[in-house]
């Protein structure tokens, strides 16, 4: 939750300084940075799941 939370945060400012929309109202960057957040935790989850399985296997071969 920590990496969806800093995209998110981060989105946020993008969309309140004006790189991704101009005069983009607070709710609305607050609405997208909610989005990413719900979208992004289970996909870095996923993602750093996978990669420490992998490395996981790749250790027990080395290992082995």
């Amino acid at each position: 939750m920590i990496k969806a939370g800093v995209m998110a945060a981060v989105l946020f400012v993008m969309t309140q300084v004006g790189f991704i929309v101009k005069n983009a109202t607070v709710a609305s960057g607050v609405a997208v940075a909610g989005v990413a957040m719900l979208l992004y935790t289970p996909l870095a989850y996923t993602t750093d799941k996978w990669a420490y399985h992998r490395d996981q296997r790749r250790r027990a071969r080395v290992n082995g």
